[in-house]
């Protein structure tokens, strides 16, 4: 059984389709908080990630992902759908 949140064939199967190219563990790892993020005030709280993840979060922003300004962060729907499926995938379905 693979690890939570190790990418796997299906991951990147999934990005593919929904963002146009592959992801990183990196970008796997952060997809959770910034889930967590839009449903809680669309607030990115500058403590809780690194300079690495807040590139991130701005390449989002420049492929069309996430927008936002003042700290308002929201997401499309397709962004959304990814994310939503990236997670279960990643942590929870029972990968093997």
């Amino acid at each position: 059984m693979t690890k939570r949140g190790v990418i796997v064939t299906e991951i990147q199967e999934v990005a593919m389709t929904h963002i146009g190219r592959e992801i990183s563990q990196q970008e796997l790892r952060l997809i959770p908080y910034v889930h967590f993020v839009l449903c809680n005030g669309g607030v990115i709280d500058v403590h809780k990630v690194n300079a690495e993840e807040l590139g991130i979060i701005r390449e989002w922003m420049d492929e069309g992902l996430l927008f936002g300004n003042n700290g308002d962060l929201r997401t499309t729907k397709r962004f959304w759908d990814y994310m939503s499926e990236v997670m279960y995938l990643g942590y929870a379905a029972k990968v093997e």
